[in-house]
This record gives C-alpha cells, sequence and structure tokens, in this order.
C-alpha cells in the first residue's frame, strides 16, 4: 500500500511569485489560494473459488483445484445476456462456458479429503485521489472568512468487493451465468464537499 499526500500554495498574488502587483479586488478573487490532496494505491485483496460438493463442514464448501492457468483478474467489462456488468476475470465463462480458455474452465471440483487451493487469486487493487481547493480572507486583523472545495475519489474509480462476490456464490463453478460477478463495491462514487466558514 502507497500513501502520499500533499499541499501546496499557488504563487499568485500579493507577495507571490506572481501577480505581486494585482489591485485588491484582482487578489481578493485570484491570489491566495492553495490545493490539498491526498492519493492511495495498493493490491487487492485475495479470494478462491468453490466447488459445488464436498463441503469442508456443513457450512463451506471446499476451495476449487487450479488445474490450468490462473485467470487474469481485475475489474472487467464482459457481456452478459442481459447487457453488460463487471466481472473480477477478463474472460470468465459466462458467455462461452464451452471456452477451454475461461476462467471456470481452469478449475475443478475438489474431492473428498483433498488439500485444495484457498484464497489463491486476488482481486483489483485501490486507486483514490481526494482533492481540495482553499482561500482564506483575512477581513479584520483577527477575524477570517475561509472557503473550501473538497472531492472525494477525484477520478470517480470503483473498487469492487471481492468478499460479497464470493458470499454470493459468483466464485462457485455451478454459477456458470454469473461466474466472477461483483455484486457491491468497497468504495463510494464521487462527492463534491463546499465550506464556508468564519473565525472570529
Amino acid at each position: 500500500m502507497l500513501f502520499a499526500n500533499w499541499v501546496y500554495a499557488l504563487p499568485l498574488g500579493n507577495g507571490k511569485r506572481y501577480g505581486g502587483g494585482m489591485g485588491r479586488i484582482a487578489n481578493a478573487l485570484f491570489g491566495g489560494w492553495s490545493i490539498s490532496g491526498l492519493w492511495r494505491w495498493s493490491t487487492g485483496y485475495p479470494f478462491g473459488t468453490s466447488s459445488p460438493a464436498w463441503s469442508t463442514n456443513f457450512q463451506l464448501t471446499a476451495p476449487a483445484v487450479l488445474v490450468g492457468k490462473k485467470p487474469e483478474t481485475g475489474s472487467f467489462i464482459v457481456p452478459e445476456s442481459n447487457g453488460t456488468g463487471p466481472n473480477v476475470f477478463k474472460d470468465p465463462g459466462i458467455t462461452d462456458p464451452s471456452n477451454p480458455n475461461a476462467a471456470i474452465n481452469q478449475f475443478r471440483a475438489a474431492f473428498p479429503g483433498e488439500v485444495e487451493d484457498r484464497n489463491i487469486l486476488r482481486g483489483p487493487g485501490t486507486f483514490n485521489i481526494d482533492a481540495g481547493l482553499s482561500k482564506a480572507w483575512h477581513t479584520t486583523e483577527s477575524q477570517t472568512l475561509k472557503f473550501t472545495w473538497e472531492v472525494f475519489n477525484v477520478t470517480n474509480t470503483p473498487r469492487f468487493d471481492v468478499g460479497n462476490m464470493y458470499l454470493a456464490g459468483n466464485t462457485s463453478l455451478s454459477s456458470v451465468t454469473a461466474f466472477g460477478n461483483f455484486t457491491s463495491t468497497l468504495s463510494n462514487t464521487r462527492v463534491m464537499e463546499f465550506a464556508l466558514r468564519y473565525s472570529f
């Protein structure tokens, strides 16, 4: 996981590198702004597929066994019978289950007592940028008016949840029509927040 954050005062306005001679009104509008932000990137959570039979106990089915090439995972849009949808596999086999290269055909059900392949796959990672723009006006020596505009998830990038996908049964070899389909996200959509604060 990697993090980066920054705060930068734009060099524009009275006493700055650019626009040092601008008038009072121009400086109030364009000078003294600062930007800030937070960037985060991480790898995804591990997950696995499950077998339709031979439960490890009365509640959990056994993981499936990888017999072919490990499928490519991430966030992909694949065609479905009712349109398109996000899927953890690049080629899950939803449109053509007979395709030997499809992800679902790279696994087989576990045999009784067999040691299976648990959590050998990894879901999509996190990419997120939050940013802010702010400016303060000193109305008097001891009073300040500050404006802030903050944007969360600037790129509106979703992070899909492999945990709910697994609980929904979409990683079971018996779920041919929904194999690998995401059912929820761990991230929120882009949100903007405006604030005006008067300090005295």
